[in-house]
C-alpha cells in the first residue's frame, strides 16, 4: 500500500472487567448503522409476497392506497440511506494533503459488518498481552492500540459511590480491569504510522489511568456508559435505536466526546491538543507522509534528536499556513514561538531569523526542532540563486496529477511539467535555470518554495570534499625547505603533507597555508556551507581555492541528511 493510502477508519473504546468484555463506544458509528440498515432492507419481504390483489372494489382501492404509501416510504428510506452513505464517505480523510479520496473507497469495508460483541472479544486481550503494543490484522483492516491494565489503580467500588447512577440499585458497580483505545486503519500502513498510533493510544490510556487514580474518572465514565447502553437496549420490541444511543453517549460522556474529538483532529491532519478529564494534557501529531513511503518527516524523532542536526546556516520551510498554525497553538504557548512563526522565511537562515524575531540563536534552533517534530516545518537551505535543485524520486509524472492542476491554479499561465523538465536536465544553479524561465526573482522564489513544500524538487546543493593524497617524487632537501615555510598541522597525514609539499612548488605560500587551514574539512563529511559558516568565508572564495587545487581534491554532490 502506498503511503497516500493511510486513512483512519475508526476509533474504538473497549474495556474488560466484572461485566465482561464490552465495547462502549466507536466513532464514526454511522457506517455500522448503515450496514445494519442494508441487511434489514435485504431481509424485508417484497410487496408481492405480502399482498395479494383482491377482487372487491373497496378492498382494491384500500390495498392500492397502501401500495402507494409503501412505495413512497421505500423511496424516502432509500434517500436517507443515500444521504448516510454520502456522509460516511465524506468522513474518510487522508493523512496526506495531496491525496483525493474516491467517494466509494471504504463503503464496502468489512469493518462495518463486525458486531460489537465480536470487536469487544478480539480487542480485549489477555493480561499477558497488555501494557504493550497491540497490532491485529484481519483481511484489509488493521487494529492498532495499547491495551492497559487498570486494576492496580482501580478505586474500591462501593454501592455508595454510584448512588447517583440509574442502575446502582439493580446491579453491582462495574469494575474495569482493562482499557483499550483502538485505532482502525487500512492494512499495509507504513511502520511510522503504526508506531505513531501505538504511542497515541498509550498516551491516552496513561492519561485516563492517572485520572482514575486521582478522581475515579474511568469508573464514573464506564458506569455512565453502561447505564446509557442499558437504557436504550431495554426496548420492548427488541430493536435498539443505536443512532440515539451513540448521540446520547457523545452528549453525556466526556470520555466518548473527547475520543470523537481525537478522531476528527487526527483524520483532518490537525495538531491534537486535548485535556483528558479537563486536566491531563495530551498533545500529539500523527506523522504525515507527503514524501512517499520511503522518505518521511522526522516526526517520530524527539526534538533533541532533531536539534542536533540543525545548523545556523539552515532555514525553515513552513508546511502549513503560519496564521492558521498560530491560531492552533495553546493559550499558554511561548511568545517566542509565535514571534518565530511570524518571521519565518525560506530565504533567510536561522541566524538571520534570530535577529528578526529578537531571539537567541539557541532559542530559534530549539523552536525550529519542535516545529519539525510536529510536522509543521522542514529544514532546508535558504533559497538562493546558487542552490542546485533536482526532481525528487516521487515527483508526479502523470499529466492528470492533482499537483499539476494545483500548480496551474496557484501560478496562472505556468505549466509545472515545463519546470520539472528543466530541473531534471542536470546539476545547474538556479540562476542558470531562470535564464530559460525569464521570471522575476520574487516569482521564481515563490515557485521554488511551492515545489519544495510539495516535494516536487529537492536540494542537491551540498558539496562534500575529499583530499586526495598523491605522493610524488620530492627531494629530501626540498621537502625540508618547504616544511619550514608551512605550519605543522596534526590533522594531516604524512602522505597528505607530502602531496601538498610537492604541489607547493608551483603555488604561492599564502595559498598553500590557506589551503592547509581548510584541509581539516576535506574528509567527506563536511560541505561548503559548513566551511562558509565555520571559517566566515564567502562561497566564491572557497570555490576559487578548490579550482586552484583541483589536482589534489575531489568534489562530489550529495544530499545532506540534516535536511528534513
Amino acid at each position: 500500500m502506498a503511503a497516500s493510502d493511510c486513512e483512519l477508519l475508526c476509533i474504538i473504546l473497549a474495556t474488560a472487567g466484572n461485566a465482561g468484555e464490552k465495547l462502549y463506544f466507536k466513532y464514526p458509528y454511522e457506517p455500522f448503522l448503515l450496514r445494519k440498515k442494508g441487511y434489514k432492507q435485504e431481509s424485508m419481504p417484497t410487496t408481492t409476497q405480502r399482498f395479494s390483489v383482491p377482487t372487491e372494489p373497496l378492498s382494491f382501492m384500500v390495498t392500492w392506497f397502501f401500495f402507494v404509501v409503501l412505495i413512497l416510504g421505500n423511496l424516502f428510506t432509500a434517500m436517507q440511506i443515500s444521504d448516510d452513505q454520502q456522509n460516511l464517505r465524506s468522513r474518510s480523510v487522508s493523512f496526506t494533503s495531496n491525496t483525493h479520496i474516491t467517494p466509494d473507497r471504504f463503503a464496502d469495508s468489512a469493518l462495518w459488518s463486525f458486531s460489537d460483541s465480536l470487536l469487544a472479544s478480539i480487542l480485549s486481550p489477555k493480561e499477558a498481552m497488555c501494557n504493550k503494543n497491540f497490532k491485529l490484522a484481519i483481511d484489509d483492516i488493521l487494529f492498532i492500540g495499547y491495551p492497559t491494565i487498570m486494576k492496580d489503580s482501580e478505586f474500591s467500588a462501593t454501592p455508595s459511590s454510584t448512588s447517583g447512577s440509574p442502575s446502582s440499585s439493580f446491579k453491582s458497580p462495574v469494575a474495569t480491569n482493562l482499557l483499550h483505545i483502538v485505532f482502525v486503519l487500512q492494512d499495509g500502513a507504513p511502520s511510522i504510522i503504526i508506531e505513531a498510533f501505538h504511542k497515541l493510544s498509550q498516551r491516552i490510556a496513561a492519561a485516563v489511568k492517572h485520572e482514575q487514580m486521582r478522581r475515579n474518572y474511568l469508573f464514573i465514565e464506564v458506569e455512565l456508559l453502561s447505564s446509557i447502553h442499558d437504557k436504550y437496549s431495554d426496548n420492548p420490541e427488541g430493536d435498539t435505536d443505536y443512532s440515539l444511543l451513540y448521540e446520547k453517549v457523545i452528549d453525556d460522556c466526556l470520555l466518548a466526546h473527547q475520543l470523537k474529538m481525537i478522531y476528527e483532529r487526527v483524520a483532518r491532519n490537525e495538531l491534537l491538543q486535548i485535556k483528558i478529564n479537563n486536566w491531563i494534557d495530551v498533545t500529539f501529531n500523527v506523522p504525515k507522509l507527503p514524501f512517499g513511503a520511503g522518505e518521511c518527516l522526522h516526526c517520530l524523532e524527539e526534538p533533541q534528536s532533531v536539534l542536533q542536526k540543525i545548523q545556523p546556516y539552515h532555514s525553515l520551510l513552513m508546511l502549513v499556513n503560519s496564521d492558521e498554525l498560530i491560531q492552533q497553538l495553546p493559550s499558554d504557548c511561548s511568545q517566542a514561538m509565535i514571534r518565530l512563526i511570524q518571521v519565518v522565511s525560506p530565504f533567510r537562515c536561522l541566524q538571520a531569523l534570530a535577529l528578526d524575531a529578537d531571539l537567541t540563536l539557541n532559542q530559534v534552533k530549539l523552536l525550529a526542532s519542535h516545529l519539525v517534530f510536529w510536522g509543521k516545518a522542514s529544514i532546508i537551505y535558504p533559497i538562493c540563486e546558487t542552490n542546485v535543485y533536482v526532481l525528487t524520486p516521487e515527483a508526479p509524472t502523470d499529466i492528470s496529477s492533482p499537483l499539476i492542476e494545483e500548480f496551474s491554479n496557484t501560478f496562472t499561465g505556468l505549466f509545472m511539467p515545463v519546470f520539472m523538465g528543466e530541473f531534471s536536465a542536470g546539476l545547474r544553479p538556479l540562476s542558470e535555470h531562470n535564464e530559460k524561465f525569464n521570471l522575476s526573482r520574487v516569482m521564481l522564489g515563490r515557485i521554488v518554495t511551492w515545489m519544495l513544500k510539495n516535494r516536487v524538487i529537492m536540494q542537491h546543493e551540498i558539496r562534500d570534499l575529499k583530499f586526495e593524497a598523491d605522493e610524488g617524487q620530492l627531494s629530501k632537501e626540498r621537502k625540508n625547505q618547504l616544511s619550514k615555510q608551512l605550519p605543522d598541522l596534526i590533522y594531516l597525514t604524512e602522505s597528505q603533507k607530502t602531496a601538498i609539499l610537492k604541489y607547493a612548488v608551483t603555488k604561492q605560500s599564502e595559498d598553500i597555508q590557506f589551503f592547509m587551514r581548510l584541509c581539516r574539512y576535506f574528509d567527506g563529511r563536511h560541505h561548503v556551507e559548513d566551511i562558509m559558516y565555520c571559517e566566515n568565508m564567502p562561497r566564491s572564495q572557497i570555490f576559487e581555492l578548490l579550482d586552484r587545487f583541483n589536482q589534489v581534491t575531489i568534489t562530489f554532490w550529495l544530499k545532506d541528511i540534516a535536511i528534513m
